[in-house]
């Protein structure tokens, strides 16, 4: 994306959204943390999404074991038909 000039308006900017006029009071850097400094959230987010994966896998073989019939069966009106509409 390009650098947007604090202090005024800027565009037109596109988007997913459309067209856009954007006013841009300031801009804050933010510097990327070291590795280490983030290694054990990384860490616990890429297991969880092992562990989401692994479990939808074997759920999906433990589905293909299996055939799904389902039968048609007659329910007996527990109410006359007349009724039903009042």
């Amino acid at each position: 994306m390009r650098s947007l000039e604090p202090g005024g308006w800027q565009g037109p900017i596109l988007s997913g959204f459309g067209t856009h006029l954007v006013y841009v009071h300031g801009v804050t850097r933010v510097e990327q943390p070291p590795l280490e400094a983030i290694r054990e959230k990384l860490q616990e987010a890429w297991m969880l999404e092992q562990v989401e994966s692994l479990s939808t896998e074997f759920i999906d073989e433990l589905v293909s074991r299996y055939e799904i019939v389902v039968e048609e069966t007659r329910v007996p009106l527990t109410v006359p038909p007349q009724q039903a509409g009042e």
